[in-house]
């Protein structure tokens, strides 16, 4: 099906870092590819994507990619020991989920989600 999201790129500024952080708080599997100075992450689900060494990018926020987690409190501890931030707390939306806006460790702003 065409219009739909097929890769997420997230800036940052060190590639061990970005690794360690997503790979200790979400389990993502990531691997650097030296010829295009790239990191490619699997979320385990449909939608995978890449971080790129963008320092100048990093701590913006433009479009919020959501990630679904099981559990949000946890998931903000995880979050807190490996370097990031919440910038929205944990906010229930109507009758449908919870969400919460966090930083990572450059300070890029995600998501996350849980259904009600």
């Amino acid at each position: 099906m065409p219009n739909h999201f097929i890769h997420i790129e997230i800036p940052c500024s060190d590639f061990d870092k970005a690794q360690k952080f997503y790979e200790g708080v979400f389990g993502w599997k990531t691997s650097y590819v030296p010829e295009m100075d790239y990191m490619l992450f699997e979320t385990g689900g449909d939608l995978e994507g890449g971080f790129y060494k963008s320092p100048e990018h990093t701590g913006r926020q433009g479009v919020v990619n959501y990630i679904e987690v099981e559990d949000i409190d946890k998931t903000l501890e995880a979050i807190q020991e490996h370097g990031g931030t919440t910038i929205v707390p944990k906010t229930l939306v109507a009758d449908s989920g919870w969400f919460v806006l966090f930083g990572d460790q450059d300070g890029n702003v995600l998501g996350l989600w849980k259904d009600v």
